[in-house]
């Protein structure tokens, strides 16, 4: 998900957190649904902290992206940066080794 997000080198700017919490960009749990059950996709990335909007708890169900991609078994990757040169482009394919916890 391109949101320019990446733009904000600034890691208070970054995270966004005021009284209320973190406020971060993300999807709702609409379109997460769509994109999983109608568009098969096979993962989501984006730009910001997480995959889900800062403010996810408050969606239904909470964290949309999480609940849906990964409990399809589908991937999240973060954080993107934004590529100007690509955002003509409709789609990506990335490789990445998983990451040992």
């Amino acid at each position: 998900m391109r949101t320019d997000w990446s733009k904000r080198h600034d890691p208070e700017a970054y995270q966004n957190f005021d009284e209320t919490g973190q406020h971060t960009p993300g999807s709702s749990s609409e379109a997460v649904q769509f994109l999983v059950e109608k568009r098969g996709v096979l993962g989501f990335g984006s730009e910001a902290i997480g995959t889900d909007a800062g403010q996810g708890y408050h969606l239904r169900p909470p964290y949309p992206c999480h609940y849906y991609m990964h409990g399809a078994g589908r991937y999240a990757a973060v954080p993107f940066q934004s590529r100007p040169a690509a955002a003509h482009r409709r789609g990506a394919i990335f490789t990445r080794a998983p990451s040992s916890l």
